[in-house]
């Protein structure tokens, strides 16, 4: 049987060789020169063409290769033909520019759509069409950069490359910055610079300041570590100040030091001051932290319209001032924004769950934790961090276990030997599409697993190869970062960024266990234990291979569990194209996220935990916990049920999911969908849902996968 050339073509896509298309263009050029196709010969060029791939010995070859080699076989012949068919390729180059060129226009810059393939991103906008074409051009570079073999796997959403458009500039993905130090010390920015700030007040204002300006040198999330603690010191300034402000209207002669506790304040005034003191104090925080939050979701820091990807962590923090913190930002978060008390969808609040702290009834902070599960029935935020998880064994409070909103998490640092996580974050994710290697060599589980290692070492290898590009950037490329060293070891990079970039994660992710395990076995992961173990097995490959790659290259490889917002639709997409729709695999618009259980299935609680559960040790750059529930009939006694068993099993990352809607005429509010308001009547309502981590102003503008699986979405009861 003859061998099977495949041809990559210009855009990269792969097509089988095709002689007849030789004959085609060779016996153009002979009519142009003589008013003659002569089929015979263009026949004979193109079975010689032929015959030269075959003595090549290779499988693929590109476009431009073959037509080498039909000129040379031309000029050979003919020369005015040659030149006619050089003449005739260059026209078609003409042409395609033309085509490219008119696609650009159709698909960006005309073409509007309510759809967002990043829900936080208005596409339509004119920044944003700005930043479609912008990307489609990096993407384009990225193509023509990668080698061969990468491209084709990206294309076919086999190892997937997240944020493809931004691999060639060098650009990171995101961010805890060293708040501490920027708050203490101030910074500078580009038209101007920040003193170190003094209270509470103030201290809110700049922090939205410094999450904006981080995240426009970089293209994912950023948070802030320890909010409580980190915030304590401005609350003590600002009692300080307020009690100078009290006292020296009552003439009251005593000194007050630039920084006093709630109980020093007690100890050197009366009850009555200390409360005028304590009111002042309690309305700044307030308006401050509604301030902060109204500012970070508005505060539009990219093209589109984006708003930073903000996370806050807090919960912790035991002393009274960081109690009175954590107390007060609930409080705001619950109220929501705005002049209907909408749910701010930014940022996303993670509060964070230790025993001994806030996890069990005798704990101090515990009230605040049913606090938290209050307002998250309410406002889906916050989401529940396990400060106890596995993964995360921390030896001093710098290495508290602190989470990006949308799951990621920074792993241990092998180059420091510990768990800290401010001024670190994650340089860039890829993608494995698991089903795709199940459809594929499923039936072969030793093929299977063979393949999976080896799309393993080609995902070590675009790591590195984005990785060696990132570290060879010069810090003038991200002035605030590095001058202001918001990222570890930041004024180290002189030259180059690498000192700080090695502290920071690569991490390979994948997508579909539950369709990979059907394909494998006929059942997804809940249905057999064959199947979970399966799955579990193949999770345990990644993370014994991201171990390997951390210790021998001693960076941050780690395993990420991905949220694939728009992957899921594009994994679907490219498994139907090639394997046509298969029942419970490719019968759907989405793929599953990561190692879940298919929302469909609406599985029993306490199974769904225990099944996801064996996964999450293992994904140790980051995976997430839903919990589906009815926000109308939910109590928080249940929900705390249910978290302490997700804890309980070694759960890092655990959230509530439920829709909230809201009238946009009248405001009414329900923790459910509502197409049309219950109290007015009127059809003008935004349903909010998950997107992966985080929420989106409302569900129906994101990508049809993701539309589609919010409304597979079947409850987690108890």
């Amino acid at each position: 049987m003859e061998k099977v050339i495949k041809v990559m073509k210009r855009d990269s896509r792969i097509k089988d060789f095709d002689k007849n298309r030789i004959e085609t263009a060779v016996s153009k050029a002979f009519e142009e020169v003589y008013n003659d196709k002569n089929m015979p010969k263009s026949k004979e060029i193109a079975k010689k063409v032929h015959e030269t791939i075959i003595n090549m010995n290779i499988d693929t070859i590109e476009i431009e290769q073959i037509q080498d080699l039909v000129v040379k076989q031309l000029k050979n012949i003919d020369k005015d033909v040659a030149l006619a068919y050089t003449s005739y390729r260059q026209e078609r180059e003409r042409e395609r520019v033309q085509r490219h060129y008119q696609q650009l226009q159709d698909n960006i810059l005309n073409k509007i759509s309510s759809l967002n393939d990043n829900a936080n991103v208005d596409e339509n906008s004119f920044s944003g069409r700005e930043q479609r074409l912008l990307q489609h051009i990096e993407k384009e570079l990225a193509l023509e950069n990668l080698p061969k073999h990468m491209v084709d796997l990206q294309q076919r959403c086999i190892l997937y490359n997240h944020d493809f458009d931004k691999y060639v500039i060098g650009q990171h993905n995101c961010l805890f910055p060293r708040m501490t130090k920027l708050l203490r010390e101030g910074f500078s920015a580009r038209q101007g610079d920040v003193k170190p700030v003094k209270y509470f007040y103030s201290a809110s204002q700049v922090i939205p300041v410094i999450l904006q300006l981080q995240s426009q040198e970089q293209f994912g999330g950023v948070g802030v570590v320890d909010y409580d603690a980190l915030m304590q010191e401005y609350v003590e300034r600002s009692m300080a100040s307020n009690l100078k402000t009290v006292v020296s209207i009552l003439e009251i002669d005593i000194e007050v030091p630039k920084r006093i506790t709630l109980t020093e304040s007690k100890k050197i005034v009366n009850e009555e001051t200390f409360n005028k003191a304590y009111n002042l104090l309690l309305k700044e925080m307030h308006q401050a932290v509604q301030a902060l939050i109204t500012n970070l979701v508005t505060l539009q820091s990219r093209a589109g319209s984006q708003v930073p990807f903000s996370s806050i962590n807090l919960g912790l923090n035991t002393t009274d001032e960081g109690r009175l913190v954590t107390k007060v930002f609930l409080e705001e978060l619950d109220k929501g924004i705005g002049k209907l008390d909408r749910t701010a969808i930014f940022p996303v609040t993670c509060y964070q769950i230790k025993a001994g702290i806030n996890k069990y009834p005798k704990d101090k902070n515990h009230d605040l934790l049913l606090k938290a599960l209050e307002v998250s029935n309410k406002r889906l935020y916050p989401t529940f961090v396990n400060c106890d998880w596995s993964e995360n064994t921390e030896t001093t409070t710098d290495e508290t276990m602190n989470i990006m909103g949308c799951r990621t998490i920074v792993a241990y640092n092998v180059n420091k030997d510990n768990y800290v996580k401010e001024g670190r974050g994650n340089l860039a994710p890829v993608t494995i599409n698991l089903p795709y290697l199940g459809l594929k060599y499923g039936k072969d589980k030793e093929l299977f697993f063979k393949k999976l290692n080896t799309i393993l070492g080609y995902a070590k290898e675009t790591l590195m190869i984005r990785y060696d590009i990132m570290k060879k950037q010069p810090p003038s490329v991200a002035p605030f970062m590095y001058g202001n060293a918001t990222i570890m070891d930041g004024e180290k990079c002189i030259g180059t960024v690498e000192p700080a970039l090695k502290n920071c994660t690569l991490a390979i992710g994948y997508i579909g266990v539950a369709e990979c395990v059907k394909a494998m076995t006929g059942c997804y992961h809940n249905e057999s234990k064959e199947a979970q173990k399966l799955g579990v097995e193949i999770v345990k490959t990644i993370r014994k291979f991201c171990d390997k790659c951390k210790e021998e290259s001693r960076l941050n490889f780690s395993v990420y569990a991905t949220p694939a917002e728009g992957l899921c639709y594009k994994t679907a997409k490219a498994l139907k194209k090639e394997f046509g729709v298969i029942e419970g695999i490719t019968d759907k618009e989405y793929i599953t996220n990561s190692h879940h259980i298919p929302v469909a299935c609406g599985e029993d609680f306490f199974k769904k935990a225990d099944i996801e559960g064996e996964y999450s040790a293992l994904a140790n750059g980051g995976n997430i916990f839903h919990i589906e529930i009815d926000g109308r009939n939910c109590n928080i006694e249940a929900m705390y049920k249910m978290l302490i068993y997700a804890l309980d099993k070694n759960i890092s990352y655990i959230r509530f999911s439920h829709p909230i809607s809201t009238c946009l005429d009248c405001g009414y509010n329900l923790p459910t969908a509502m197409e049309v308001c219950e109290k007015c009547g009127s059809d003008n309502v935004e349903i909010l849902a998950i997107v992966t981590g985080y929420l989106t102003t409302d569900f129906r503008r994101m990508n049809k996968g993701k539309q589609d699986e919010v409304r597979h979405r079947l409850l987690n009861n108890i």
